[in-house]
């Protein structure tokens, strides 16, 4: 939830009050960090039974694109079909870091194995939570 500065709020002097927000939210290119260092991930996906979740390992490729590899029984989604790559690590409140990945899948990478071109790609980790301005506005 964003913090405010109350309107008469004018920090050193200033005439002009900052909205500020918390955010955890840090380069979607950490989302290939944790993949290169091994961290746990997964993929969801819609089945005809509702959500299903399988572990996975991902490979980033240079193409911008994933090797996704299934480490256990579950139904393979389709070429064409949505899913969600989540890839973290981390116990502890201040430990918690992961990368999301929405796209879909675009060709089967033989075996088991399927590639996913990325639409959209977010990343947090806790441990960086930090202050940043919003808008800026007068105080009156």
């Amino acid at each position: 939830m964003p913090h405010t500065r109350s309107p008469g709020d004018t920090r050193a002097g200033s005439s002009v009050g900052i909205v500020t927000s918390v955010t955890r939210d840090v380069d979607p290119s950490f989302a290939v960090e944790l993949a290169e260092r091994g961290a746990r991930a997964c993929i969801a996906l819609t089945g005809p039974d509702g959500a299903e979740v399988m572990p996975v390992k991902a490979r980033h490729r240079d193409d911008g694109g994933w090797d996704v590899e299934p480490l256990g029984p579950g139904r393979m989604p389709a070429v064409g079909q949505e899913v969600v790559l989540l890839v973290d690590a981390g116990v502890e409140w201040y430990d918690l870091c992961a990368g999301y990945v929405r796209g879909a899948v675009v060709r089967d990478g033989g075996g088991d194995a399927f590639v996913l071109a990325p639409s959209r790609t977010l990343a947090w980790d806790y441990g960086r939570l930090r202050r940043v301005p919003d808008e800026e506005g007068p105080t009156a």
